[in-house]
């Protein structure tokens, strides 16, 4: 039986959690009188966690609690993405009326200045690209794009677009009842949750300020920071090189040579321009010589007070020479270096057996 009160227990809180959010979301003519006191606005919830956690410890097992754990943070989080739907409204209000004005007049001033935008936001895009993105075939991109037009924001996060449209739509008289809000809901709630969750990594629009944990996949391959004193991967989008700033790095060492089609003029001008030192050490994925190994020693040496990130095309070359550091400069034992090697992208034989001939012709007796 105890069991079973819990879950009534538990539900019974749930339930009268989601039952106080829509009745407060309610507009205040709408809203009954006896929700008006601050005693129910802060009651209420406490009563509902106050439920909900005393139905979770009646239950019988640590698998139901842990489910209705789960239920419970389902529904929270639920609550929650519906509190950003009046945001996501004004985002298809906005999309809504260039697709009018657009259609009125292909040629106003408003299409000149998204353009503009588009061309300042996304350097390396073509200019048919440009055209499309402008037309509306891009749409994701071009909303945020209206979005900083209409809101005169440069938004360098998720979070400062949010607060940038609560102000906005604050400031307006809101003419949306509760219920048309709701009906919208499931619509509303995919296209924002694409906006904010897939948007900034996937066009790049948060660029100039990127977060300072491990950066994506994409941006960065591979990528380790094995010690403080260094990371590696495999070849960096623009992003991930200027990403690297933020992290704490000061040069930057690539291992790759001009012969792969690496880009290795451009590369150094990003590096430059965010205010690192760059250095290009070519070593061939075939025929590693002693001398380039030689080099890479010495320069890491000269960059002993310096974090420094090394990369290649796929972290392969990076793999080998940092374990001929790791065994002869940090003094890590062989074995070690070579597990630390394989976590950083070595997967050729040549190198591996390459790296191991240095080390034993190199090693101080």
């Amino acid at each position: 039986m105890l069991p079973a009160f819990g879950a009534m227990t538990a539900a019974g809180g749930l339930f009268l959690f989601l039952w106080y959010r829509t009745v407060v979301s309610l507009p205040a003519a709408e809203q009954p009188l006896f929700i008006r006191p601050a005693a129910f606005k802060w009651g209420v919830p406490a009563l509902a966690l106050v439920l909900f956690v005393t139905g979770v410890f009646l239950l019988g097992t640590v698998r139901l609690r842990l489910a209705w754990v789960a239920a419970g943070a389902a529904a929270l989080a639920v609550v929650l993405v519906l509190k950003f739907d009046r945001y996501s409204a004004e985002i298809r209000v906005i999309h809504d009326r260039y697709r009018s004005l657009r259609q009125a007049n292909p040629q106003t001033e408003e299409i000149e200045v998204l353009f503009h935008t588009a061309r300042w936001r996304y350097p390396s895009w073509t200019h048919d690209r440009l055209v499309e993105l402008v037309a509306g075939k891009d749409i994701q991109s071009l909303i945020l794009l209206m979005l900083i037009n209409e809101n005169k924001i440069n938004p360098i996060s998720d979070w400062e677009l949010y607060r940038a449209l609560k102000v906005k739509i604050a400031r307006t008289t809101r003419t949306t009842q509760a219920g048309s809000i709701r009906g919208a809901a499931v619509r509303n709630l995919v296209v924002l949750c694409f906006l904010l969750a897939f948007l900034p990594s996937r066009y790049g629009l948060w660029a100039q300020a990127p977060s300072a944990g491990k950066p994506d996949a994409v941006e960065i391959p591979r990528y380790l920071e094995l010690t403080p004193r260094f990371g590696t991967g495999g070849q960096p989008s623009e992003n991930g090189l200027r990403s690297l700033v933020l992290r704490g790095y000061q040069a930057v060492i690539n291992l790759r040579t001009a012969q792969e089609g690496a880009d290795l003029d451009g590369e150094e001008k990003v590096v430059k321009e965010i205010g690192l030192q760059y250095f290009n050490i070519p070593v061939p994925v075939s025929a590693p010589r002693d001398d380039e190994a030689l080099e890479f020693l010495n320069l890491m040496e000269e960059l002993k007070d310096r974090k420094v990130f090394v990369h290649c095309a796929s972290a392969s070359r990076v793999g080998a020479l940092m374990m001929i550091q790791r065994a002869l400069k940090d003094g890590v034992p062989l074995d070690k270096a070579e597990e630390e090697a394989s976590q950083i992208g070595l997967r050729s034989d040549i190198l591996l057996q390459f790296a191991r001939d240095f080390v034993q012709r190199h090693k101080k007796d």
